[in-house]
């Protein structure tokens, strides 16, 4: 199994991370097309999971008000219970991790 899971650096893994997002979100759970995007996509840390070489996954988290918020998980449905959701989530919470170990508090 060739599981890779990475940070988004560009405007085409970012747009891989909106297709995986809509195919899940807007055509299978029926979210309205106008609510999937927000005000946040650019102030967001996206992040996108590869398997066998195919993007099947996404994610992302933010700094808000009240804390860190995670978002927007999604893995494509013929990709689930492979444990890639899993691994999604403990890397973007190392993400998280690193990012805010050297933060003022």
């Amino acid at each position: 199994m060739s599981l890779i899971l990475e940070k988004i650096t560009n405007s085409q893994e970012l747009e891989q991370a909106f297709e995986i997002r809509r195919k899940v979100f807007v055509l299978e759970q029926k979210v309205d097309a106008s609510l999937e995007r927000d005000q946040f996509e650019e102030t967001s840390s996206h992040f996108l999971v590869k398997f066998e070489g195919q993007p099947v996954g996404a994610a992302r988290w933010r700094i808000t008000d009240h804390g860190i918020k995670l978002e927007r998980f999604a893995v494509l449905k013929e990709f689930r219970g492979k444990g890639l959701g899993q691994a999604l989530v403990k890397y973007v919470l190392e993400d998280i991790r690193l990012h805010t170990q050297n933060q003022p508090r």
